[in-house]
């Protein structure tokens, strides 16, 4: 990170801020952190096995010293959903449609299907997708001012035992993604398999270091591995 942050002259989308050391910021623990956990979405698209987790996780670390915090009614994150899948289709579609076109045997179906969905949606659709982009990101700005990070289940089930190409769907990861947000996921317990379960953590625009601190701490609390197992 500390490596590929800053403004890169060969590409404009760079931003043109003084780079932290964040290095420093795992050197400084926070002394008391204020967790939001965001129920509604997330906790609405996950297996029951995976919410009692992370209930029991946030429990470990309020034990701890955490303020956890809930997050009620705040968030428009069911339209973003949509807003997000938009967006990554119809961007898809302008960097690799021209291709796809001329050479559509070279493309995995996956990814062919995700570009022919870019090129039959409506302009439109696309700009009232960054209108819902615009509109939670406020929203999360006000959030933001309750709260250090907000928390949430790194993915909706357990890990697949046959991967098929995929670690599983990435739902939890689109909102940070699409509002330009820095999140991480670290490991919080292990299954009744014994496949790893995860903790999702999300910052503030350009929180990365106080991001990498806040993980450090529940990585020091929860362990290693973690140690909380569904029960």
């Amino acid at each position: 990170l500390q490596v590929m942050s800053g403004k890169d002259p060969l590409d404009s989308r760079t931003i043109p801020v003084e780079v932290e050391d964040y290095l420093s910021g795992l050197s400084n623990q926070p002394n008391k952190i204020k967790i939001g956990i965001v129920k509604d979405f997330f906790y609405g698209n996950s297996e029951k096995e995976i919410t009692d987790h992370i209930d029991g996780v946030m429990e470990k670390l309020e034990a701890s010293g955490a303020e956890v915090i809930e997050i009620q009614g705040s968030l428009s994150l069911d339209e973003l959903l949509t807003a997000t899948t938009t967006t990554f289709d119809v961007e898809a579609a302008a960097t690799h449609g021209e291709e796809f076109q001329k050479h559509p045997q070279f493309f995995p179906p996956l990814i062919s299907e995700i570009i022919e969905r870019g090129l039959r949606t409506p302009s439109r659709n696309y700009v009232e997708a960054q209108k819902i982009r615009s509109q939670v990101r406020s929203e999360l700005t006000t959030v933001f001012e309750q709260v250090d990070v907000l928390a949430t289940p790194s993915t909706p089930a357990q890990a697949p035992l046959v991967s098929g190409g995929t670690t599983g769907p990435a739902l939890f990861q689109g909102p940070w993604t699409t509002c330009g947000l820095p999140s991480i996921s670290i490991p919080s317990g292990l299954d009744l398999r014994g496949l790893p379960l995860g903790l999702q953590l999300a910052a503030p625009w350009l929180g990365e270091k106080h991001l990498l601190s806040a993980a450090q701490w529940c990585e020091t609390v929860l362990g290693p591995l973690g140690d909380t197992r569904l029960a």
